[in-house]
């Protein structure tokens, strides 16, 4: 029999009672939570600021905590070890202080930077209220070391775990097996979110100050400052994962292979690939001062398909291969990026290795090799470059790039004012609508100076080099949506996020000369509500259910 339609709601009432619904809970969604009060001394429960959990009561309180559990940390240092005698206390847990750590189960908040007196999450300052997790801890026996890790957080899938407004610091993964794994912090198979934090002074094997394997964590607004580690990923080693990367700062971290970050798959490629493995986004982050003693002064790449927009390499150093970045048979997306001042034996900037990576509308400034690749170095590598400038770069061979086996693509590019601008051994270089000092066979290239300015906020999030409006440059370049190789087409905006084009045709090198350039949208920043109040699993089900009581049924 026909359903009868005067059950079925019309989509405007529909609409507006689900508005409804969602407005009402909204205000419930935070009370929901419980919450426990956190500060140095307290000696109570925690059900408030009079009566406020200690780093005793947080260790024990933590580790029985659930789904929904906050808590409020005010301004001080906590450790995820404190002697009996401490608090007069006995501890019926037999594990080694060395591998005691704060452990977030599934749905567990962590906030710092409050005062001790505040009524509501928004009302904390975490930059001026200094909260510290750290890793120092005092032994029984009057010495003090490092524990392993110093958050540790498993398989949180469902109900994320978040850590928001903390200093991590102390951390020594300098041990065996998964205690040489994230001096800081250890994650795997999660979900987490981690804002508004610092990552400082931690030590590993791997991921000085952030060891991630599995899930899709979500970092945003963090530091990574001095971390080292011994092996891999000096800020943060990321394998397997699809990690995002946003608005974060990596400075002054150091290791073996990526001095900030190491990206790794380590999964058996047959029958998937790398991205189906290893996916990480990288946004609008900035990676300054790292070092590796091999490869990738701020990131290595190995079989990780990385996105990287919007974000700046500037003064890192490798000792071998790639001042900022290497990539090892991966193909990378590199857009919108800006590298100056990097270092290395060979590719100054970047160093691409059995490689496939696409780089589009970046930026190559000073940049140094004191052998080959002032900016870029390609071997048996199958680069594709769009709109991008490479100025001031230099190399003994090739200052501005150097390919060796390969066949790189360069297209709608300035390579100009780099000493020797492009070497090749070995392979062809196929270069069309770009400006080359001392010219270059291909179509419609020009041998002719760019008069680019200075490296300056020209607005967008990375800094570039704007022609000038007399340029050979402008509105020379190929057309946008043309077909450089592949899928690969000339992008509709530039490195600022500025239309395309703005003149007769589209400009040669990462910017469109503009008057009056077109400003990306603002990143967003870190609210003093940080993230939301209830962990998503947990707060999707929490709006969904009464939202499904309210629906009609059919009859």
């Amino acid at each position: 029999m026909k359903e009868s339609s005067a059950f079925i709601p019309s989509r405007p009432p529909l609409l507006a009672l689900l508005l409804t619904a969602s407005l009402l809970l909204a205000p419930a969604l935070e009370a929901w939570a419980y919450v426990y009060r956190v500060k140095p001394g307290g000696t109570g429960d925690g059900s408030s600021w009079e009566k406020a959990l200690g780093e005793r009561g947080l260790i024990e309180t933590l580790d029985k905590s659930g789904n929904g559990h906050e808590f409020w940390l005010a301004a001080g240092t906590y450790r995820p070890y404190v002697p009996d005698e401490s608090e007069g206390t006995a501890s019926d847990d037999e594990t080694p202080p060395r591998e005691r750590s704060f452990f977030l189960n599934p749905g567990v908040a962590m906030f710092g930077g409050f005062s001790g007196n505040e009524t509501a999450r928004s009302q904390r300052d975490w930059e001026r209220n200094t909260t510290v997790l750290s890793g120092l801890i005092d032994l029984p026996d009057s010495t003090t070391t490092r524990s392993y890790h110093v958050v540790v957080v498993s398989g949180d899938l469902g109900y994320p775990s978040t850590l928001d407004g903390f200093t991590i610091s102390g951390g020594g993964a300098v041990g065996d097996g998964e205690h040489a794994l994230g001096g800081g912090m250890r994650l795997t198979d999660g979900y987490t979110i981690i804002a508004n934090c610092t990552f400082q002074d931690n030590l590993a094997s791997r991921g000085g100050g952030l060891y991630v394997r599995g899930g899709a964590p979500l970092v945003r607004d963090t530091f990574f400052i001095e971390n080292e580690a011994s092996n891999q990923g000096g800020g943060l080693y990321n394998e397997d994962s699809r990690l995002s990367v946003t608005d974060c700062s990596f400075a002054d971290n150091r290791a073996r292979l990526g001095g900030a970050m190491m990206n790794y798959a380590a999964g058996d490629t047959e029958g998937a690939s790398a991205a189906q493995i290893s996916t990480p986004s990288i946004k609008r982050s900035s990676f300054y001062g790292n070092v590796a003693l091999e490869a990738g002064g701020a990131v290595s790449n190995w079989r990780s398909a990385a996105m990287v927009t919007d974000s700046s390499f500037s003064s890192n150093r490798s000792f071998i291969e790639g001042g900022a970045m290497f990539n090892r048979e991966c193909s990378p997306q590199i857009s919108a990026c800006t590298f100056d001042s990097n270092r290395a034996e060979n590719g100054g900037a970047v160093t691409n290795w059995d490689s496939d990576p696409v780089m589009t509308n970046c930026t190559f400034f000073s940049n140094s090799a004191a052998a080959s690749g002032g900016g870029m170095l390609n071997d048996k590598s199958s680069v594709i470059v769009v709109n991008s400038t490479f100025t001031r770069n230099r190399a003994s061979s090739g200052g501005a790039m150097f390919s060796f086996e390969c066949s790189p693509i360069v297209a709608n590019s300035i390579l100009w004012g780099n000493g020797t601008e492009i070497r090749t051994l070995g392979g062809t270089i196929t270069v069309s609508y770009s400006i080359v000092e001392g010219g270059h066979a291909g179509e419609r290239n020009i041998d002719e100076d760019p008069r680019l300015g200075a490296l300056l906020n020209n607005g967008g999030f990375t800094d570039t080099c704007l022609p000038h409006p007399e340029s050979p440059a402008v509105d020379s370049g190929m057309p946008v949506g043309s077909r450089v190789s592949g899928n690969v087409v000339v992008p509709a905006v530039d490195q600022r996020g500025t239309a395309r084009p703005k003149g007769t045709g589209v400009d040669m090198g990462a910017c469109e000369y503009s008057e009056a350039p077109d400003p990306p949208a603002p990143a967003p920043g870190g609210g003093g509500g940080g993230c939301e109040s209830v962990p998503a699993g947990a707060g999707a089900a929490l709006v969904l259910l009464p939202l499904a009581l309210l629906l009609p049924r059919r009859r």
